[in-house]
């Protein structure tokens, strides 16, 4: 990124600039960690001449740039930007009220929202700069960084036409950061609402925005990211984790490697993907494995890849859940192959085939993808038991009994057959052999009971496993009477592959139902003293909509209404803001409606309870980011 950076250090080393900055790149692609963690750190310690600013020359002293980060996500108005301006070098207000002197256009935005939240100046004009001057404590010069451009929902001959005073006439130097395809795709969405066709309306909303534009921007840099400086710069983030920042070290190469071969280049993908992947390696260090850097290397390549798979938001949680119970062959991977160079694949019903496609190939077959971490990459629910076994299968492959059976039992003589035979299915009825190969294993005593090899019949084989998928994933010392709620069924069952299938994803749907309500229910009771459990929940892997089949929209406003302060409230708003960026695209118009009952019951809490300014003014930026969520979800459908 050296000649961005080159770039914008020519723009801030000009005297008098009458333009902004535009840096244009992808959602996802690393903008805003890029200008937050890298640009804004430099430009702090750029030196500002002085000679053409006359309130400090005399001083012949050198200053520094302080950048203010402003987001325009969800706003409305220039009144919601004049406050988020405001909000963003009000810190030094408390001990600074007398240096406001009248002065230049950024000060009348400066006097409004003062005046809005109980301060009083004295005069009619405020100039911006001598507070952030205080504020640092050292003299500095701004530069204003506006981000998320293209979701802004301020129209932009307006929104040109206010920041172009600060830059025209308080001289302030300014950066944009968007993705500009998203904007032109905004506006021709925008025009065909309005009954304007086709073509016409791509031209006519972008020939708009690119004329204010230019009248504003001088210069578009294309952020196109270094995949190898974004990896260390993501990696650099657990230095504090002694072991695991020397595993993913010692991976930095793999893991551009298989960030590229995701074909996304989402760097939010890639540092949520590095994030879970913390508590998966956490817990096999617990486990005590054998070969913990073996297994972590073939985890970490999977959980990049599936996580990519997830942000994408082309697949269905139930097209993604479908990887749980898929067993990797060489004969599948040629399979999904030639289907692939046919293009003929079908996105519903197939992912596993394209994900197997296009992330293995016949010389690995060895790339681990526990049903387990699988769950918990979807749903963020995360069962240790079924881990622990999973782990232990590949731990111990040539000690457990199953697996001498599914790989050698021709090699075996008779007594060896029939006692690993045995001990197999007692494993497997004890609910010690993963659900995950129940389908292999079932496929196997099918075959030994139709070669007679074995004495049991299919029907009480078919018990056997079902005992098991029961004991394998709802523990008998579980305090819920969950278990009570599935039945074994004694007669024969014609399909039984299909029938396990479809038990298995009943339980799992219990089980999850289950540890979601009492989180849930847990947040919402204690969300007074402690509204980091519910904001913590919202972040997490759950779908945000999943999240309100456990709790009303009247349920979740009432719980906003008892988080007392209001950076847990700013904290709550970010949360379902980055949990709507994961949101699948299937049942958009179900999920929309969710959006709208909430927007409609926190509207209405506004509207009735008695709020002190600042604190419904925060209210008001949550209700229009949900409504940006859920209008969103509609323009999808």
């Amino acid at each position: 990124m050296e000649h961005l950076e080159k770039a914008v250090n020519d723009y801030l080393e000009i005297k008098e600039t009458t333009y902004a900055l535009l840096i244009d790149g992808s959602w996802g692609a690393g903008k805003t960690f890029f200008v937050k963690n890298k640009l804004m750190r430099k430009v702090e310690v750029k030196k500002y001449d002085p000679l053409h600013d006359i309130r400090i020359s005399k001083n012949n002293e050198s200053i520094v740039y302080k950048p203010i980060y402003i987001s325009l996500f969800g706003l409305e108005s220039i009144s919601d930007l004049e406050k988020e301006i405001f909000l963003a070098v009000k810190p030094i207000l408390g001990n600074n009220k007398n240096s406001i002197i009248a002065g230049t256009q950024v000060g009348n935005l400066v006097l409004n929202a003062v005046a809005l939240f109980g301060y009083r100046t004295g005069t009619k004009n405020v100039d911006l700069q001598p507070f952030i001057k205080a504020w640092m404590g050292i003299k500095s010069e701004m530069l204003l960084i506006f981000d998320d451009l293209e979701r802004c929902r301020i129209n932009y001959v307006e929104l040109f036409g206010f920041i172009n005073k600060f830059i025209e006439q308080d001289k302030i130097k300014t950066i944009f950061i968007a993705d500009e395809k998203q904007i032109i795709r905004k506006a021709d969405e925008q025009g065909k609402t309005n009954n304007i066709e086709g073509d016409e309306v791509k031209d006519i909303r972008a020939q708009e925005y690119k004329r204010f534009k230019e009248k504003v921007i001088g210069k578009t840099l294309d952020f196109s990211p270094i995949e190898e400086i974004s990896t260390l710069s993501l990696i650099e983030k657990y230095r504090l984790q002694d072991s695991y920042y020397r595993f993913l070290s010692s991976h930095k190469k793999l893991i551009t490697n298989v960030f590229r071969m995701t074909k996304y280049r989402n760097l939010r993908s890639l540092n949520q993907a590095l994030s879970d992947f913390l508590f998966i390696y956490q817990q096999l260090t617990k486990l005590g494995q054998k070969d913990v850097e073996y297994a972590a290397e073939k985890l970490l390549i999977y959980t990049i890849a599936f996580t990519a798979e997830i942000k994408s938001g082309k697949f269905s949680k139930e097209q993604l859940l479908s990887m749980k119970t898929v067993k990797i062959t060489l004969e599948q991977i040629r399979l999904c192959k030639r289907k692939s160079l046919k293009g003929n694949q079908d996105q519903e019903t197939l992912f596993s085939e394209i994900f197997i496609s296009k992330y293995y190939d016949e010389t690995s077959t060895s790339l681990i993808g526990f049903a387990s971490i699988t769950e918990y990459l979807i749903t963020g629910y995360f069962n240790e038991v079924q881990f622990a076994t999973e782990t232990k299968l590949t731990d111990t492959l040539e000690k457990s009994p199953e697996v001498k059976l599914f790989e050698k039992y021709y090699e075996m003589n008779q007594y060896e057959f029939e006692k690993c035979s045995r001990l197999t299915l007692q494993r497997i009825r004890e609910g010690k052999v993963s659900v995950n190969t129940f389908s292999q294993f079932y496929s196997l005593f099918e075959q030994f009971i139709d070669e007679h090899l074995i004495n049991e019949t299919k029907t009480e084989i078919q018990v056997i496993f079902q005992e098991g998928m029961i004991n394998n994933l709802i523990p008998p010392d579980r305090p819920d009477d969950l278990r009570s709620t599935f039945t074994i069924e004694p007669e024969h069952i014609e399909d039984f592959q299909q029938y396990m299938t479809e038990q298995i994803r009943k339980i799992d749907r219990k089980i999850n139902a289950v540890w979601w309500e009492n989180q849930i229910d847990e947040a919402i009771r204690t969300v007074a003293s402690n509204p980091d459990k519910l904001i913590g929940l919202i972040e997490g892997r759950i779908q945000t909509a999943e999240f309100f089949e456990y709790i009303s929209a009247e349920e979740f406003v009432n719980a906003i209404k008892n988080i007392k302060e209001n950076s847990k409230l700013i904290a709550l708003k970010n949360a379902i803001k980055n949990r709507s960026d994961i949101i699948n695209t299937s049942n958009r118009k179900d999920k929309s409606i969710v959006y709208e009952s909430i927007g409609e019951q926190l509207e209405k809490m506004i509207q009735q309870e008695q709020l002190q300014p600042l604190r419904k003014y925060n209210l008001k930026i949550m209700l229009n980011s949900i409504r940006e969520i859920g209008q969103d979800l509609k323009r999808r459908e």
